[in-house]
Order: structure tokens, then C-alpha cells, then sequence
């Protein structure tokens, strides 16, 4: 079962339709005064306020493997 806010937004998002208002998370919420479930779950809110609970870590580059057939040359498999 999806959980939605008051508003009908869902538990996590980029971003609204009114971004252009509060500047992409910049400025105030829109909704802030309807509904104060908005701004803590939008991403763009959280990323300008500090508040980023959920950032992904940089991945680590992996090592390649290569193995050496009985012919010399080089294999991945």
C-alpha cells in the first residue's frame, strides 16, 4: 500500500509542480502551511536545507579480472 501525505504526495519525491516558487527546495514550501509533511519529504527541500537523510555513496571503482588461458591470452570469463 502506497502512503501518501494529506495532499496526496508519496512518501518520497524530487521534487512538485511548484517548484519555480520556492526555487527548487531553495526558499519556504509551498505547502509548508497545508500540509508539513511536504517539505520533509521533498528531495529538493532536503538537499538545500541540509537535510539529506538518504544520499547515495560515490560507487567504488572495481577491479577487473583477467585470466590467462592456455593459449596466453587474456579472458574475462
Amino acid at each position: 500500500m502506497n502512503q501518501t501525505t494529506k495532499t496526496g504526495f508519496s512518501s518520497s519525491f524530487g521534487c512538485c509542480a511548484r517548484h519555480f516558487i520556492c526555487e527548487m527546495g531553495a526558499k519556504e514550501c509551498y505547502y509548508q502551511s497545508v500540509d508539513p509533511e511536504v517539505p520533509k519529504l521533498c528531495a529538493a527541500h532536503q538537499r538545500n536545507h541540509g537535510k539529506a537523510s538518504n544520499a547515495q555513496p560515490i560507487i567504488e571503482k572495481k577491479e577487473e579480472v583477467f585470466k590467462e588461458n592456455t593459449d596466453g591470452q587474456l579472458s574475462l570469463f
